[in-house]
C-alpha cells in the first residue's frame, strides 16, 4: 500500500508538470503571424525613424521577420523587408538572400529586384546586377521601375545610348515617373553636360519628386556651376531625405572634405561605409 502511495503521488507530480508545460507551450503560442509580422514592421520603422541606428529595433524586427518565415517560409514581403532591413542595417549579403528568396516566391516583385541590384551595386556586382535587370524585365516588361532599373544599370555598364532611350520612353508613356529623369539626368552628368542634367531633374522637381538622391544630384552639379551655396543646400537636404543611402553622406563628405571641415567629411564618410562597407 505504501509503494502504492509513492507511485500515485509520483503521478500526480509527473501530470502536473506536464500540465504546467502544456500551459507554458500555450502561453508561448499565443503570438499569432499576424502578431510578429505587425511586430516586426513595427520595429522596421522605428529602426527607420532612428536613422538606422536604433539597434534594439533592428534585432527586434530581425527577430520577428524571422519567426514570421518559422511560421511561413513562403511569405515573399516578409522574405523583402527582412532584407531590406538588414540591408539598411548594413548587412548587404543576407540582405541579397533574402531579396533573391522574396523573388523566388513572388516572380513579379519588383520592389525586391530594386532593393536586390541596389545591394549588388553597392558591393559592385555590376555583371551580376546587369543579369538581374534583364530578368526582371523579362518578367514583368509593363512596369516602369524594371525598365527604369534597366535603365540605372546600362548606366553604370557605359550604355548611354540604351538608357536613354529607355528613359525617354518611360517619360513619353508617364510624365509623372520621376525616377525616369533622374536616370537620364545622370547620363547627362556623367557625360558633363550640366546645365541639361540640371533641367532634367527641375523637371523631377516640378513632377513632385522629394528624394534624397534627386537633391543629392542638383548638389553635385551646383558644385560643378560653381554655385557653393546651393551646392552644400542641395547634399544636405539629400541626407536629410534619404539618411540610409551611402551616396548621400558621401557626397556631403566630399564637399565638407574640399572646404576644409575634416571633421564633418569623417562623420559623412563612417555614416556611408556602415550602409556600404564595400564603398571604396
Amino acid at each position: 500500500m505504501k509503494k502504492l502511495i509513492i507511485f500515485m503521488s509520483a503521478l500526480l507530480v509527473f501530470y502536473s508538470c506536464s500540465t504546467g508545460s502544456e500551459q507554458a507551450k500555450k502561453t508561448v503560442s499565443t503570438r499569432t503571424l499576424s502578431d510578429y509580422y505587425s511586430s516586426a514592421m513595427a520595429n522596421a520603422r522605428k529602426f527607420e525613424a532612428s536613422g538606422f541606428n536604433d539597434r534594439k529595433s533592428y534585432q527586434r524586427a530581425i527577430d520577428d521577420f524571422e519567426e514570421v518565415l518559422f511560421m511561413e517560409k513562403l511569405n515573399a514581403d516578409a522574405w523583402y523587408n527582412l532584407g531590406r532591413t538588414l540591408f539598411y542595417g548594413g548587412d548587404i549579403s543576407r540582405a541579397k538572400d533574402n531579396f533573391k528568396n522574396a523573388i523566388r516566391y513572388r516572380k513579379n516583385f519588383v520592389e525586391a529586384y530594386s532593393m536586390l541590384l541596389r545591394a549588388l551595386m553597392s558591393e559592385h556586382q555590376i555583371d551580376q546586377a546587369v543579369d538581374v535587370a534583364e530578368k526582371e524585365y523579362e518578367n514583368v516588361p509593363d512596369s516602369e521601375i524594371a525598365m527604369n532599373d534597366l535603365a540605372m544599370v546600362y548606366v553604370r555598364v557605359k550604355r548611354y545610348d540604351e538608357a536613354k532611350s529607355i528613359c525617354e520612353t518611360i517619360i513619353k508613356s508617364n510624365t509623372k515617373f520621376t525616377s525616369a529623369y533622374i536616370t537620364l539626368g545622370d547620363i547627362y552628368y556623367i557625360q558633363k553636360r550640366y546645365e541639361l542634367a540640371r533641367l532634367v531633374y527641375l523637371k523631377a522637381v516640378d513632377q513632385g519628386d522629394d528624394s534624397g538622391e534627386l537633391y543629392t544630384n542638383m548638389g553635385l552639379v551646383a558644385m560643378y556651376t560653381e554655385d557653393r551655396d546651393s551646392a552644400l543646400n542641395y547634399l544636405k537636404k539629400g541626407v536629410d531625405k534619404s539618411p540610409g543611402n551611402p551616396y548621400t553622406h558621401l557626397n556631403l563628405g566630399n564637399f565638407f572634405m574640399y572646404s576644409g571641415d575634416y571633421e564633418g567629411a569623417i562623420a559623412e564618410f563612417d555614416t556611408a561605409l556602415r550602409f556600404s562597407p564595400m564603398m571604396v
